[in-house]
């Protein structure tokens, strides 16, 4: 459910009432830094339709539960409960040196939280959920409003509209962030031989690494001065930005093949956030999409690109991108939500396919086929929920769903 805040309707971040005197409010105001963690839930109309009003609730009230202890106790506050989507406040009322880092790290424990949680019916059966969630930090100004709580004031500015649109394009139980004004932040890094190397950022606080090839090229996203999110290349000469096909805007990168091509996604002037590849800084090819916010997740060396794409019902496919052309991997029998995550030499490609709510199992795509992974190996106790790798070998690396999730390694015969 779409839960971002509209200033123009009751619940927006807002106030619709008439604006108190200037004159009166300006001694009770005050300009400041603001970190802002915006979550809402992932397919939570199918969910509503699905069961019973009453058993819907109690899920939204333990889901706010769960945050609401994250957020406490890394010292923030839910300020704004806006549809099945939560607003939370770091630095206001009281701050800490450093709340951008504890509005991420509660960001990532409510994210870990609610994809571990089972949520219980009164059938015995049980639900779970996804979430997505943006955070970002701003100046903004700080005032007390007549007839409000003088520990709850108002905040004035677009850190929270910002933080909203970043959660639009996290993935599931993903964060995204967006600037954080710290002095420090977590930084990309390559391990080599027993060393690790610190690998910089483009002037922003952080920076992520997330793909290497056999030239050790590493591909990922670094944090800029003026706090843009950009998709980069880390070369022998050191940190490249690839551009993004808004100027100034937002791009990121996820993998990379032996030619140093690299995928990702880019926001784009009219369409949203676009899969994309980067040919080089600058050089940026928009994959296209399905009707929705698009990702590409993988590519192999021979130019064979894998994702997901959002449709406009609200579902997302997995993807694959050859010649030219985008095409919907499909889905399971009762799983309308696939993700393609990586893609070997032979085109065979991983991921998994969900009914956006309990069920969730890992895929093999090949061959304009998708299979059940657990149909196809020797019997097992486990539930393989997600698969997140395979090799030229067709060695297969998995997460399992029931009981504690566990790592696996599925080897063909």
């Amino acid at each position: 459910m779409n839960s971002q805040p509209n200033p123009d309707q009751p619940g927006g971040l807002q106030r619709t009432r008439s604006p108190p005197s200037v004159g009166n409010e300006a001694l009770h105001a005050e300009r400041r830094q603001l970190t802002v963690a915006f979550v809402d839930i992932v397919g939570s109309t199918p969910l509503s339709e699905r069961i019973d009003p009453e058993e819907f609730f109690a899920v939204i009230r333990t889901y706010r539960d769960i945050c609401d202890e994250e957020i406490r106790r890394y010292g923030g506050h839910i300020a704004r409960l806006i549809g099945d989507g939560l607003l939370a406040y770091f630095d206001v009322p009281q701050a800490h040196e450093n709340d951008p880092e504890r509005a991420v790290r509660a960001s990532l424990a409510i994210a870990a939280a609610i994809k571990e949680h089972k949520f219980l019916l009164s059938d015995g059966s049980f639900v779970r959920l996804g979430v997505r969630i943006g955070v970002n930090t701003g100046v903004v100004v700080v005032g007390s409003v007549p007839g409000e709580p003088p520990d709850r004031p108002e905040v004035f500015g677009s850190s929270a509209h910002v933080a909203a649109r970043l959660q639009g394009l996290a993935i599931e139980n993903g964060v995204v962030v967006g600037s954080i004004n710290a002095e420090s932040g977590w930084h990309a890094f390559r391990w080599k031989a027993g060393l690790v190397t610190d690998l910089g950022t483009l002037g922003g606080p952080s920076s992520n690494a997330l793909g290497v090839n056999g030239d050790g090229i590493v591909a990922g996203w670094s944090m800029r001065a003026d706090g843009v999110q950009r998709a980069v290349a880390w070369t022998a000469q050191g940190i490249v930005d690839l551009g993004s096909l808004v100027d100034g805007g937002c791009s990121y990168a996820n993998g990379i093949n032996s030619a140093g091509v690299i995928v990702g996604s880019t926001c784009t002037a009219a369409a949203g956030v676009r899969a994309a590849r980067f040919r080089g800084p600058g050089l940026i090819d928009d994959l296209g999409s399905f009707g929705g916010t698009t990702i590409a997740l993988a590519i192999n060396d021979s130019g064979l690109i894998v994702g997901y794409s959002y449709l406009p019902n609200g579902t997302f496919h997995g993807f694959v991108y050859s010649d030219g052309k985008m095409i919907d991997a499909g889905t399971l029998p009762g799983m309308p939500y696939t993700q393609l995550a990586a893609v070997n030499g032979d085109g065979l490609a991983v991921g998994h396919a969900t009914d956006g709510m309990v069920i969730s199992h890992a895929v093999l795509y090949g061959g304009g086929r998708m299979v059940d992974l657990n149909s196809v190996v020797d019997e097992t106790p486990y539930t393989l929920g997600s698969a997140s790798g395979i090799d030229e070998a067709g060695n297969i690396v998995v997460t399992t769903t029931n009981g504690p999730m566990r790592a696996l390694l599925l080897c063909p015969q």
